[in-house]
């Protein structure tokens, strides 16, 4: 039966997972559990060929095998796009497809891929934050503003997401874009003083103003987070 063989996957991934977290991972049996998860995953497509739920373990299967099969990515894709076939209204096929086409800097296909989502799910809020990344790698701050922004208007309790708004408003860097940028971090460090990123960036925006002592003192407490940060311990040294 189909579903054994789907279980079967999914077991051989989890214990290639658990492997991969020991102190001293077996790097022969981690490759050879995720190549039986695939091939079990494979396996319950041949016998159901029109299961979406196989094509897409099949495609997770993939996505785990990246690290130890160079072309996994590409299989990863037609496995999606064969249960997005199969099942043509769910949006969360079309967004890891999307995922899949970033991973490969196909940023037209993610696009339209992201839109498809946007389309089956219009409050679909990491599809609006993976569309502003988009925007940005491809030097459109306007554009990924109007998308991160669209994604604070669904989920405006988020602090991933207001980090990412205030973000891409410091990165624009017009005078209102940063008054909003500081705004945007002081609230998420309302809500969670220890937030590291919003920590590091409030840093750089006071930095960025000549306010050398408010700067300090964020990097102060951003260090005691994250005392490796090779970059933060050079900023604090500096001041």
């Amino acid at each position: 039966r189909t579903q054994y063989h789907l279980v079967l996957a999914r077991t051989f991934l989890q214990q290639a997972i658990a492997a991969a977290g020991n102190q001293q991972p077996n790097v022969p049996f981690i490759t050879a559990a995720v190549g039986r998860a695939v091939a079990e995953a494979r396996e319950a497509t041949d016998r159901s060929p029109s299961n979406a739920a196989a094509w897409d373990t099949l495609a997770a299967m993939y996505a785990n095998a990246r690290a130890v099969a160079g072309n996994a990515i590409e299989w990863e894709i037609r496995a999606l796009a064969r249960a997005a076939e199969l099942e043509p209204t769910n949006p969360t096929l079309r967004f890891r497809l999307a995922a899949a086409y970033i991973a490969q800097n196909k940023l037209s296909e993610a696009k339209k891929e992201l839109e498809a989502s946007l389309t089956l799910k219009p409050d679909y809020v990491d599809a609006f934050l993976f569309m502003a990344r988009v925007h940005e790698s491809e030097g459109d701050l306007d554009a990924a503003l109007v998308r991160a922004g669209d994604a604070v208007r669904f989920a405006p309790n988020s602090v991933e997401v207001l980090y990412e708004f205030g973000r891409l408003s410091y990165n624009r860097g017009t005078s209102d874009d940063i008054a909003r940028a500081e705004q945007v971090f002081q609230a998420i460090l309302q809500v969670d003083p220890n937030y590291l990123n919003a920590l590091f960036s409030l840093g750089l925006l006071y930095e960025r103003r000549g306010d050398a002592g408010r700067a300090l003192q964020l990097y102060r407490r951003a260090i005691q987070l994250a005392p490796q940060n090779a970059e933060l311990r050079e900023r604090i040294r500096a001041l």
